[in-house]
């Protein structure tokens, strides 16, 4: 009995007082209590479309087209160029914080920032997140300066865009081909197949209009008679530069044939530290004398001891045009620096093919009895020798 009168004394006396206090209170207090509920409903709302929005954000994703190209296909170690991420939504739902991450690899380095001289550039890996917030139908463009720092071939192939469920892989491939970094290497040569009286002409001015070397852009002060209007109407003619021309061989035209021997022999020690910046100079000056000829049109080849995919040496014969250049620089840019075959085969295969009256340069750390004798036999041949000594010396220049 005593259990069910305090019972009944909480229902009557104690929870009925409870009950007065609080309409008391919230009668008092009305619009505190609307605020109270209001924020707590705006609260929940909120929760339930953050909730709701992560879910279908994760789906619309995946329809959103990115791509990314270089201003540039081309560029010579130490320049820089613009990389543009361009990233369109094309559905009716806004996106909001999307994050773009992509790895630039070591030669490449993202907004023209060059390299802390203490880390390895073919071991560092640079990630670069890029934030979009794009509004239902919208495309954004965004431009970055890279600072292409050394020779080589850079393709990125794809990027990772997230999401809470699972990252989320985009192909957006892009290349680039790094040439030699430029130099101006002061080498002569005595041009043997040009002699015009008692001067050495050094520009070939008299061209042969029969004879076709290839196709070039657009230069100021080009005839109108050389233009080639088939390859012009290949693609969109926006400036004169996208105009293509007829190239002529010049009627007494220099040849030249450029080896570089990637072999050491008993050199110094420092040679040895410095081997591969000895070789990446040594493929400077032979991108600077390719460049220099072919520009004054002349003919001009290379050769060199130096392995690639299918071949334990790489050839190139002796032309004159921008795209035998473009040939040869690209070449450049994919070669890793090793040795391959003997240099004294390399300049044999020549001497068989009886290669004469051109100009010859080569570039060398050393010169042995082996070598001597086979550039006596190219001199017999009417062709002039000039041999350029590398050394750590040309490092600090």
């Amino acid at each position: 009995m005593f259990i069910f009168e305090n019972i009944y004394k909480f229902i009557t006396e104690d929870l009925y007082g409870f009950i007065n206090n609080c309409t008391e209170f919230l009668s008092t207090h009305q619009w505190l209590v609307t605020l109270v509920i209001v924020l707590l409903l705006i609260t929940v709302a909120s929760v339930v479309l953050t909730v709701v929005y992560g879910k279908l954000k994760g789906r619309f994703l995946e329809k959103l087209v990115y791509t990314r190209e270089f201003s540039v296909e081309n560029v010579y170690a130490g320049e820089t160029v613009i990389l543009t991420e361009t990233i369109f939504n094309p559905t009716f739902f806004p996106l909001f914080k999307v994050d773009v991450e992509e790895y630039f690899f070591g030669g490449l380095w993202l907004d023209g920032t060059k390299p802390n001289p203490e880390i390895s550039v073919s071991e560092e890996q640079e990630p670069v997140i890029s934030r979009f917030t794009l509004l239902p139908f919208m495309q954004t463009k965004r431009k970055h300066e890279v600072f292409c720092e050394k020779r080589g071939y850079f393709t990125i192939t794809s990027v990772c865009i997230y999401r809470k469920s699972s990252p989320l892989f985009v192909d957006a491939p892009a290349e680039i081909y790094v040439y030699p970094r430029l130099v101006d290497p002061m080498i002569n040569s005595f041009p043997v197949s040009c002699l015009l009286g008692e001067y050495t002409s050094r520009r070939r001015l008299i061209q042969d209009p029969f004879s076709f070397s290839g196709i070039r852009d657009y230069r100021f002060g080009d005839p109108m008679n050389i233009i080639n209007y088939k390859a012009t109407a290949r693609h969109p003619v926006l400036n004169a530069s996208d105009i293509m021309v007829n190239m002529k061989d010049y009627c007494t035209g220099r040849i030249f044939m450029i080896y570089l021997n990637f072999h050491l022999q008993d050199v110094s020690k420092a040679i040895y530290e410095n081997y591969d910046r000895i070789m990446e100079y040594g493929l400077s000056v032979s991108s600077a004398l390719i460049r220099d000829a072919i520009s004054n049109g002349c003919k001009v080849g290379f050769a060199c001891n130096c392995p690639t995919e299918n071949e334990r040496y790489l050839r190139y014969p002796m032309l004159s045009s921008d795209d035998h250049y473009k040939q040869i620089m690209r070449g450049f840019s994919t070669l890793r620096i090793s040795d391959g075959i003997s240099v004294k085969l390399l300049l044999q295969n020549d001497i068989d093919a009886g290669l004469n009256n051109a100009e010859i340069i080569f570039l060398t750390t050393y010169i042995d009895d082996e070598i001597d004798d086979r550039m006596r036999i190219l001199k017999q041949y009417n062709n002039a020798v000039s041999v350029v000594h590398l050394s750590e010396e040309d490092l600090n220049e």
